[in-house]
């Protein structure tokens, strides 16, 4: 009689083990694709950094030429 418990028990217990195994499983593959995305949005962030240091600098450089061009109607 007790090895009949012993087996059900081991067998409840192994099934639930493959639940974990399986949902383990899932959790790991939800990580990489959030990493991924995570990756993704980084590259995005670097790339409107950059364009908006250029569209500065663009700005500066405009800005130099009309003050420059103020100063010799000026003169």
């Amino acid at each position: 009689m007790r090895d009949v418990q012993m087996r059900e028990q081991a067998s409840l217990i192994q099934k639930e083990v493959e639940t974990l195994l399986v949902d383990i499983s899932r959790l790991t593959n939800r990580v990489g694709k959030h990493k991924s995305h995570f990756d993704q949005a980084s590259k995005d962030i670097d790339l409107i950094e950059k364009s908006s240091n250029k569209i500065g600098n663009r700005s500066e450089k405009n800005s130099d030429l009309e003050l420059g061009n103020q100063e010799k109607i000026k003169d």
